[in-house]
């Protein structure tokens, strides 16, 4: 059902931090998102990668959730938004958006009862609404 949404009147919401809660035999896993434009077209897209192979590592999540699927381990998924931030700005050179994500990561990366589902290297990462902003201003 397209109109489905795990975030209860909240799934048009935009600029978020996310976390996905994955619940199985194994013990909890979490993985922390963000995104820009709203929360359904993100979930969405997740949906994809859990149900289509060709995009089965496309994230960490994804990656997981194909272990569980192909080892026949039931799982409950629960999504719930963490933080709303604000985006990239030219004037500060901030980014709440990633800067947020950073922090969430780093805050379950420290609870030892949770396997973290993202990699370490994503807090390496430069912020990717940054280049945006710089080639929307060349066109």
């Amino acid at each position: 059902n397209k109109s489905e949404c795990p975030i209860k009147d909240k799934c048009q919401s935009e600029t978020i931090i996310y976390k996905a809660t994955v619940d199985s035999q194994r013990g909890k896993a979490i993985y922390i998102g963000s995104c820009e434009s709203t929360f359904k077209k993100r979930y969405y897209n997740h949906k994809k990668s859990f149900n289509n192979t060709q995009y089965k590592h496309e994230t960490s999540l994804s990656t997981y959730i194909w272990d569980l699927k192909e080892n026949e381990i039931n799982y409950n998924l629960n999504w719930e938004i963490v933080q709303k931030c604000k985006p990239y700005k030219c004037a500060t050179r901030i980014c709440q958006l990633c800067l947020s994500e950073k922090l969430q990561i780093m805050l379950h990366s420290c609870d030892p009862n949770i396997q973290l589902l993202n990699s370490k290297s994503e807090n390496m990462n430069r912020c990717r609404h940054r280049a945006k902003i710089k080639l929307a201003r060349l066109t």
